[in-house]
């Protein structure tokens, strides 16, 4: 059992520092090392534990901060402007010459990265480098650039040259977005959460802000307008560093630290001290966005999550007091809901609007967006308001299908009830029945229909009666919920906490209980709708939606009315003039 006593886990931070100077082999030990430490003191890390790691983990970035300045000054005291491998031999024979000590040339290699490094570079090497560069040791140089690094620099012109660099980067991640887009960027709508959300966020004294929804939302279409609309205004003094996690994360391994990272990505010299800006900058001249797409677990790996996860912990903890700063993370729901109390130890650090219980605070097209994507020319019905069908048209997703399929924007004229099975069945072909992996999905989408909780309204399942540890089946379950076929909710009662699965949109969980009735049989002729009318007969809305997709699975006409009129003493009058029309509908659009 480990000893949690400050006294011991300053200790323990002191040792890892000592083996790594290294600020990116830090933030893994970290990211391992705390996970065991919580899992061994029961889930509870103390808030003066945690506050030891921010300050150890400063300390190593501000030491690899003047490691870095170190290697430039021999590059630029050799005069070697871009560094080859040819150089290291160069190198090794020029502080041999200067300072008598022996520095080999396969530790300059080492040093700048040709040959793999297990360990940082030892004192003997560092002392040399040093008086190489006219200091009496190591310690001499720290103490030298620490001693600088305490009068304000001259900041004049590093905010104009992070805006040039800055605009690189946002450039090709705004590019990126609206070229994957499958419906032009000109021709999608602003959201009105978006401007109202960072309205609010920019009033508050909050330092970061988070986006949360399902998939198939349009968040990322919807920042990334953002991001362009400000960056169009002329004059805001305002900067944007606009990444996705993925592209975070590998940039991150090619540097030695995150301050480190961050200059260079803004174009700052690796000796500036990038913290200095929290005491020289006017936050009425401009404050610096770091937006973040992408932050979701299951785009990762364990180990790489939770390196993403005390990055962003860490950069909370350095620019906490930096009312210039401002951090945006985009994520699912479900990672929301899995990790918000680990990310959230500061209340007041975090705006996070108008966050629902399922960790959502990014909502549907609402009825005036829908209007205007749709081309209206009058305002909706009231009939047209209140009916199931046409709000579907709220969820982006169907959309960006209609749009893939007909290369044109949905108009009000062209809406009808079967175009939305069609657009669902697209969804599926494309992302569940397809692929190398589309048996196992549909295996793993019966599984969970049979662990079901069939509650009229409320359709979940407990993840922990799912055997995700059999082989194979965690993939195969993360890849629904990047598709945003499912997603997960959390349930706490007093010490009761349980993680539930669930359909992100009822006209999926339809589609896909008529494949499962449809796995027995085939043409539907022997199906029992007493098997429906049993499960869902409560469920108006989730009965008719399996009944439709059953009728809409059936190819022949004919077959769909003798399984009508087969079932017709089953159903009320009513249910099957519903059915009817639908029917109707399929024979008008050719179905």
């Amino acid at each position: 059992m480990l000893d949690f006593r400050i006294d011991n886990f300053n200790k323990f931070l002191k040792q890892l520092i000592f083996n790594a100077v290294d600020s990116y082999n830090i933030t893994n030990i970290y990211a391992e090392s705390i996970y065991f430490i919580n899992k061994a003191a029961g889930g509870t890390l103390s808030s003066r534990c945690r506050i030891l790691i921010i300050k150890y983990n400063s300390a190593v970035m501000n030491g690899d901060r003047i490691w870095e300045s170190l290697k430039m000054n021999i590059l630029t005291l050799s005069g070697i402007e871009s560094i080859e491998p040819k150089d290291c031999k160069i190198l090794s024979l020029s502080i041999s010459k200067a300072t008598k000590k022996n520095v080999s040339e396969t530790t300059f290699k080492r040093i700048f990265g040709f040959a793999s490094a297990k360990n940082s570079a030892s004192l003997y090497t560092r002392n040399a480098l040093a008086q190489y560069c006219g200091y009496t040791d190591w310690e001499d140089y720290m103490q030298s650039s620490h001693k600088k690094g305490m009068h304000p620099r001259n900041v004049q012109g590093a905010w104009a040259k992070m805006e040039a660099e800055t605009n690189k980067v946002n450039f090709f991640t705004l590019s990126a977005v609206k070229n994957k887009a499958i419906i032009p960027f000109n021709k999608m709508i602003e959201r009105e959460f978006i401007h109202n959300h960072f309205d609010a966020f920019d009033k508050s004294d909050a330092l970061a802000t988070v986006i949360s929804a399902p998939t198939g939302y349009g968040k990322t279409i919807a920042i990334c307008q953002w991001v362009t609309h400000k960056l169009s205004k002329e004059n805001s003094g305002d900067l944007f560093l606009y990444l996705n996690s993925s592209f975070l994360l590998s940039s991150l391994k090619t540097s030695v630290n995150l301050e480190y990272w961050m200059m260079k990505m803004v174009g700052l010299d690796p000796s500036y001290d990038f913290q200095e800006l929290s005491f020289n900058h006017d936050v009425d001249e401009g404050k610096f966005y770091f937006v973040i797409d992408g932050f979701d677990e299951f785009m990762f790996n364990k180990n790489q999550f939770e390196v993403l996860k005390h990055l962003l912990l860490d950069i909370l903890s350095i620019y906490k007091t930096s009312k210039w700063f401002k951090m945006v993370i985009l994520m699912r729901d479900s990672t929301w809901v899995n990790w918000h109390e680990q990310l959230v130890i500061d209340k007041s650090s975090w705006f996070l609007g108008e966050m629902n219980d399922h960790g959502q605070n990014f909502g549907l097209l609402t009825i005036a967006e829908l209007s205007k994507l749709m081309h209206m020319e009058r305002p909706f019905t009231e009939r047209e308001l209140f009916a199931d069908d046409f709000l579907k048209l709220r969820y982006p997703l169907f959309h960006f299908y209609f749009y893939k399929k007909y290369n044109t924007i949905i108009r009000h004229a062209q809406f009808n009830e079967v175009l939305l099975y069609e657009l669902a069945t697209d969804y599926m072909r494309q992302n569940v029945l397809s692929g190398n992996q589309a048996l196992h999905k549909l295996e793993f989408i019966f599984h969970l229909l049979s662990k079901m909780e069939w509650i009229a309204g409320i359709y979940k399942a407990d993840k922990a009666k799912i055997a995700l540890h059999r082989k194979g089946l965690i993939n195969t379950y993360s890849s629904l919920i990047q598709i945003g076929l499912i997603s997960e909710s959390i349930s706490s009662a007093a010490l009761d906490r349980r993680v539930y699965i669930k359909f992100i949109h009822h006209h999926f969980l339809g589609c896909c209980v008529a494949a499962l009735i449809q796995k027995d049989n085939p043409d539907f002729s022997l199906m029992k709708l007493e098997f429906i009318l049993l499960h869902w007969g409560k469920d108006v809305k989730l009965k008719f939606c399996i009944l439709k997709w059953c009728l809409f699975q059936i190819r022949r006409l004919e077959t769909r009315q003798e399984w009508i009129k087969g079932y017709q003493e089953n159903l009320a009058s009513e249910d099957l003039i519903v059915l009817q029309q639908f029917m109707l509908q399929m024979e008008v659009y050719g179905r």
